[in-house]
């Protein structure tokens, strides 16, 4: 089987037993993301992207990460 995209949480293939063992493979990497009006946000973060979207900040992790406040 094909592995699963990166950071979409995907599924891997499926393995298949026909004239010889083909396994399957592993799941896409998960990712996490926190939106919230830029007032209310004043906390820290590890490991995360911040990007802002008008009135909003928007935290996402592709790894593991923190965010605290």
């Amino acid at each position: 089987g094909v592995a699963g995209t990166a950071n979409t949480g995907s599924g891997g293939g499926a393995g298949c037993l026909a004239s010889q063992y083909y396994p399957g493979a592993a799941g896409g990497s998960g990712i996490v993301i926190i939106r919230t009006a830029t007032s209310n946000y004043s906390g820290t973060h590890q490991n995360g992207t911040v990007t802002t979207d008008g009135s909003d900040t928007i935290i996402s992790f592709t790894q593991s990460g923190t965010l605290t406040g």
